[in-house]
Order: structure tokens, then C-alpha cells, then sequence
């Protein structure tokens, strides 16, 4: 019993150990992947929230000390709801592309390049924890996403594009959240309950 007790510790501590989380609080971006965390100054300058009933869109939009821009995303479905299973979908409906370099793929946090719908490209960190939440930071140079790349995955290669979209603060918000997308797609749907998930 005892043995049990303490293989089923290690195991929670290994499971726990590899998760990965993004947050911002107290003008910081804390990016977490692993035994990692990144910290990143940034002052709130502006939010905006949408409500589609079943999922729940909350952006802000930060400036880095150096003056550049970026935005940071949660989307998370009502309790009875959660996204479409793949995160490449999401990305595709809700940035409007048909183009996507996936440039560092983690068990939960991914780095993209993508080209929006004016063909710029963006340079885009998606985080997701589990099938209700989903959150992504882009907006930032070449050279900043490579070091966020970095302190998360030395290994990691480097982003392609170097010449990518410089955000601004009136559109700012690259995301295209709709009724038709989230409900008509759908990009979010009954929860499952599974035990063969």
C-alpha cells in the first residue's frame, strides 16, 4: 500500500513537473514549459472582452518595455463546452490562414508563424493546458519570439520570417473571433465525457 502510495506520488510529481502555463499578472507574462518559467515586463494598455454564450475571449493588449507590442489571449469555453480537438483548426478559423510554419511544437505550448489574410506574417505562442482553455501571445519580432522559443526548448530551431507584422495599438487584435465560427464551424462543442479521450 505504501509502495502504491509513493509510485503514485513520483508519478503526480513527473506529470506536474511537465506541464506548461501562460499568464499575465502584475504587468508580467509569465511563461511556464516544464521545470521553466520566463518572465516578461508588460504594461496593460488596453482590453477587450467577447462573450459568445459558450466561450469567453479576453485580450490584452501589452507594451513592452522596448516599446513594442504584443497581445495576449485566453479563450475558455462554458463548463458544458470545449474546443474542436486540434489546435492547427483553431489557429487556421480564427487568424483567417492558410499558411502555418509550425516552428516548435511542445506537448502543450507551440510557436507558429502564420500569414494573415493581408499576407504578413505573425509570429504566435499557443498554449493549451486542456480541452477548455486555449491561450496565445503574438505580435512580437522575430528576435523576441526566438529567445521566447529558446528559454523554452534550447533545442528549439529559429523562426523563418524576419520581417513580420509590427502591431499598433488600434488594431492591435489579429484574432477574428464570430458567432459563425465558434458556433457554426464549430470551433466549440458539447463536452465529452470520456473515458477513452
Amino acid at each position: 500500500m505504501i509502495k502504491n502510495f509513493f509510485y503514485f506520488a513520483v508519478v503526480i510529481l513527473l506529470v506536474g513537473c511537465s506541464t506548461s502555463r501562460v499568464d499575465f499578472k502584475n504587468d508580467q507574462l509569465i511563461i511556464k514549459s516544464g521545470n521553466t518559467a520566463s518572465i516578461y515586463n508588460g504594461h496593460l494598455i488596453a482590453r477587450h472582452t467577447e462573450n459568445f454564450s459558450t466561450l469567453f475571449i479576453d485580450q490584452k493588449i501589452l507594451e513592452l518595455p522596448q516599446g513594442d507590442l504584443i497581445v495576449y489571449e485566453h479563450a475558455y469555453t462554458d463548463l458544458q463546452y470545449e474546443f474542436e480537438p486540434s489546435i492547427h483548426r483553431i489557429i487556421r478559423y480564427v487568424f483567417e490562414t492558410n499558411k502555418m510554419i509550425p516552428v516548435y511544437m511542445g506537448s502543450q505550448l507551440a510557436a507558429y508563424q502564420i500569414a494573415l489574410p493581408d499576407g504578413q506574417w505573425l509570429n504566435l505562442l499557443a498554449q493549451r493546458s486542456d480541452t477548455q482553455e486555449l491561450y496565445f501571445i503574438y505580435g512580437m519580432g522575430t528576435v523576441q519570439f526566438n529567445k521566447m522559443i529558446k528559454k523554452i526548448d534550447e533545442n528549439a530551431p529559429s523562426a523563418f520570417y524576419k520581417n513580420v507584422i509590427q502591431l499598433n495599438k488600434q488594431k492591435a487584435v489579429q484574432s477574428r473571433w464570430t458567432t459563425r465560427k465558434v458556433h457554426f464551424i464549430p470551433l466549440v462543442v458539447p463536452y465529452s465525457v470520456s473515458l477513452f479521450r
